[in-house]
């Protein structure tokens, strides 16, 4: 209380890079798990990797576990992100003079930013919590950074028993490393079968344990999504449904 009182006013947690976030939660707080929840093509992997970027880049090591896609996919994401160029060039090689100028600048801000990567496809809890360790130990980092939970492996013959190992797993490795654990996580299908699709905490896919280790649950939305006519086009809302 002493430590807030003295830094009122600052972010006193790993910031996350949107002021209006960091304002509400205060940054990520050591040893809290946080879960980031929403259907697929929301741009959970985009935040994800923009809040490490942001996190690197103002000093704090930060490690970076991806079930999904491998480094040098992230490492082109990163890019896109840092130069504001669209991704899809990096892949038809259509880029203007201009947009090879802002890759370039983009590719020294990042070149040498405290970011870890393991990205083997499907690793287990165990795993992660192996690297997670390794990178304490080695790197200092203070936050990690997962891609996405339902992509891991866990002990546990039914989906909800795997769902809750790796939940309870990432848990601890927040409270043993004295870090916060940000990791993503996939919501139900029958979101979009409501008239309100914005995604809370129950829709989680097997939520029940991941609502109950979670310190914090933050949901995305982007209404140009479901509706080509939004008034909201380009936007997404972040929901804090847990805090």
């Amino acid at each position: 209380i002493t430590h807030a009182w003295e830094h009122k006013g600052e972010i006193v947690g790993v910031p996350c890079g949107l002021a209006k976030l960091d304002a509400h939660l205060g940054g990520f707080h050591p040893s809290d798990l946080t879960v980031i929840g929403a259907r697929p093509a929301m741009g959970k992997t985009a935040l994800l990797l923009g809040m490490a970027r942001h996190a690197a880049a103002n000093g704090y090591p930060v490690g970076v576990v991806s079930g999904e896609q491998p480094a040098v996919q992230l490492g082109l994401r990163m890019v896109a992100l840092s130069s504001g160029v669209d991704a899809s060039k990096f892949r038809s090689g259509h880029l203007s003079d201009e947009d090879w100028s802002r890759v370039s600048a983009a590719m020294r801000d990042d070149h040498g930013l405290p970011i870890h990567v393991y990205d083997k496809a499907a690793p287990s809890i165990a795993d992660v919590m192996r690297c997670a360790r390794r990178w304490k130990r080695e790197h200092g980092i203070r936050a990690l950074y997962v891609d996405y939970l339902q992509r891991l492996e866990g002990p546990g013959e039914r989906a909800y028993e795997r769902v809750s190992a790796i939940a309870k797993g990432l848990k601890n490795i927040a409270r043993d490393l004295d870090i916060p654990v940000i990791v993503l996580a996939q919501v139900k299908r029958e979101v979009e079968s409501r008239t309100d699709k914005r995604p809370h905490m129950g829709d989680l896919c097997d939520s029940s344990e991941i609502e109950k280790e979670a310190d914090q649950i933050l949901t995305l939305y982007r209404d140009d999504y479901y509706n080509e006519q939004s008034e909201q086009a380009g936007t997404a809302e972040i929901i804090i449904d847990k805090n």
